[in-house]
């Protein structure tokens, strides 16, 4: 099976019709699944807040609104919430997306911290968040399609072997390669994906120039559909069976052709070997 691509939604928008259309188009471009982030606000540059819609509403919306793409989260902080009720929440997803749902758990790290001060909520140990973490994604596999447990700490890696699925956000080939032959020596049956931050352009060139325009940092895959589905083939031969693209813009709407794209040509590249 060839490399399954995925795109990350707009969420940190005030109208909820921004995300849900580009969920449609992704849906009609041939995008594999469409992914909600959790966060209650998002610090802008100048410490200001950013809206945010709510994680599981949006999956539901989404599952709503859609009939074949896969919805997923990416990732759930089970510091956030209580195993239980994250089990209620999908639950109540899964009535809507049926078969269709991922679900990407993370234990929350240092970025998570202003968001647990805000809402009053402690933020938790390590050993506690790692306890969440294996609870939260044990209580997932009851209603999930797929769970990836998300980061890169060796015990979070830990974790992934056992629930059975892990996602690296951000990391380069090489080492994602070498931490997925961890992952699958530890167990043969563990799904390896990727994520990662994305500007598009139709060339190379004007790729280059909108990332220029976005402050993209140094770690952004930045070409034309051809050259992002190119970069996400050393990951594909490293083991991923998944890499979700989070756009720089995520608002703009041409993301979804360009993401399509680059699905339709990681199947032509399997299909050619």
């Amino acid at each position: 099976m060839s490399l399954q691509v995925g795109l990350a939604l707009p969420s940190f928008v005030h109208d909820i019709e921004v995300p849900i259309s580009m969920a449609v188009q992704a849906e009609a471009a041939g995008v594999s699944g469409v992914f909600a982030y959790d966060h209650m606000f998002r610090l802008a540059g100048d410490a200001s807040r950013r809206p945010a819609i709510e994680c599981f509403a949006l999956m539901t919306a989404v599952a709503i609104e859609t009939d074949a793409v896969s919805v997923g989260s990416l990732v759930i902080r089970s510091s956030l919430r209580s195993p239980a009720l994250v089990g209620a929440s999908l639950r109540t997803v899964r009535a809507v997306a049926d078969e269709r749902l991922i679900v990407g758990i993370g234990a929350g790290d240092a970025e998570s911290v202003p968001e647990h001060e805000a809402l009053g909520i402690p933020f938790p140990s390590l050993d506690d968040r790692l306890r969440l973490l294996r609870s939260t994604g044990t209580e997932a596999q009851r209603f999930a399609q797929q769970v990836w447990i998300g980061g890169t700490h060796p015990r979070v890696r830990e974790v992934a072997a056992a629930i059975g699925g892990w996602n690296a956000w951000g990391v380069e080939a090489g080492q994602f390669a070498a931490w997925t032959k961890e992952l699958t020596d530890t167990n043969p049956h563990a799904t390896a994906t990727w994520g990662g931050l994305v500007v598009f352009g139709d060339t190379d060139a004007e790729a280059r120039r909108r990332a220029e325009s976005l402050n993209a940092g140094p770690s952004t895959l930045v070409g034309s559909p051809a050259t992002v589905a190119a970069h996400l083939g050393a990951y594909e031969r490293a083991g991923a069976s998944y890499a979700v693209l989070a756009a720089v813009d995520a608002a703009n709407a041409m993301n979804a052709q360009w993401c399509g794209e680059v699905q339709r040509l990681c199947h032509l590249a399997k299909g050619s070997l």
